[in-house]
């Protein structure tokens, strides 16, 4: 519109053909810098997302349909014969179906972003975002037992209906700090983000602990960390040496407190206290510190098809340490060969980071991590580039 402000907007289609709908997905955005030094910029934008009823869940609604594929409950199953035992009750034959009312997952979001330059190095910029949806996919059993213990339809087992019924939310304030310094060309990152997400359903096939009252999913989400900080530094030492390294923490995430039992006889045991909502507990917060120390050389004189001097392109590979490996060092970049060696590593502090909590209340490991994340890890290498 003007020098100093910039208007987008579109319109996208999304089509997939086993479900049809005129599926149309506007959005726009707008970035401002209001002032004439062009130090301060404003962004904000927003509108409609669409997500894929991904083939593979499509797939199990063609071959778990009770004639492909069934799906058998056994209840109070004998050992090491499950069909074999003195109150063994084998359900009839289940199937996985989608709901005819389906429609395609549609999330709306939108954002405002404030940047700021800061001095001659530094740039700070604070994002805050918010995502919706009334149609996230959820699994549904329409022939869950009533309170009487009967099914609707006594012929068939669980049908598990995939529908696009389930809710989301997502509440995200996000700092970042970033510092390009002139000293051994360093570079630094600095992030913090408040989150906040909630939601109905883990996923397609994810039953409910209460299949007559859906509402009651309501929780946090199961990645609903809500604090996240990281950090990256880059930086050109002496002779020829690069160093990476990167800092990331989190707060626990939550998990789900169950009885241990199968009490409403739909057969599947996630049943919860009474009065306990879904993921209402959380574990332990998680760090990790990762690093990359290289040192690299060339030789040789490259030339491009023309016979001049190339213009550099240079190709990030991921290394071990989650951190960029970027470039070869030591001005090895305008080589023709170039080597590198390089020593990286992971959770260089060995610190044990639990995960997997048991959250079934007549489990001795109730309330404990089942296992950790990955433990230190070092790796030493080296790179040949031609």
């Amino acid at each position: 519109m003007r020098k100093e402000l910039t208007v987008s907007a579109g319109l996208r289609q999304e089509y997939q053909s086993h479900i049809g709908g005129l599926n149309l997905a506007p959005r726009g955005g707008v970035a401002w810098s209001p002032f004439k030094s062009g130090k301060t910029t404003i962004r904000g934008g927003g509108g409609i997302f669409y997500d894929w009823y991904d083939a593979q869940t499509f797939e199990q609604t063609l071959r778990v349909d009770g004639a492909h594929q069934v799906d058998l409950a056994v209840i109070n199953p004998g050992y090491p014969d499950p069909f074999v035992g003195g109150n063994v009750i084998v359900l009839p034959s289940g199937r996985i179906v989608q709901s005819p009312d389906m429609v395609q997952p549609t999330t709306a979001r939108t954002n405002l972003a404030v940047e700021q330059t800061l001095g001659k190095y530094a740039r700070l910029n604070v994002l805050y975002g918010y995502a919706r949806s009334q149609t996230a996919l959820r699994g549904h059993d329409i022939n869950a037992p009533g309170l009487d213990g009967t099914r609707p339809d006594p012929s068939s087992g669980t049908v598990t209906q995939v529908e696009s019924t389930a809710r989301s939310s997502m509440h995200m304030l996000h700092t970042g700090l970033n510092f390009s310094l002139p000293w051994h060309r360093t570079s630094l990152f600095l992030n913090y983000t408040l989150g906040h997400a909630m939601n109905e359903s883990d996923g397609a096939f994810s039953l409910p602990a209460n299949n007559q009252d859906l509402r009651a999913e309501w929780g946090p989400a199961p990645m609903d960390a809500r604090h996240r900080v990281s950090a990256m530094l880059n930086m050109n030492l002496w002779r020829g040496f690069k160093l990476a390294t990167t800092v990331n923490s989190s707060s626990g995430l939550p998990y789900n407190i169950t009885t241990g039992f199968d009490d409403n006889r739909d057969t599947v045991s996630n049943d919860r206290p009474l009065g306990v909502g879904r993921n209402s507990a959380r574990g332990e917060g998680r760090w990790d510190l990762g690093s990359r120390l290289s040192w690299g050389f060339g030789f040789g004189q490259r030339k491009d098809a023309g016979g001049g001097t190339p213009t550099i392109m240079i190709r990030t590979i991921g290394g071990p340490a989650d951190t960029s490996m970027g470039g070869f060092s030591g001005g090895a970049e305008d080589k023709r060969w170039r080597v590198e060696l390089y020593l990286a590593g992971t959770n260089l502090f060995n610190h044990v980071n639990p995960a997997a909590y048991s959250g079934v209340l007549t489990s001795q490991f109730f309330g404990q991590p089942t296992s950790a994340g990955a433990p230190r890890k070092l790796e030493l290498g080296v790179r040949f580039g031609f």
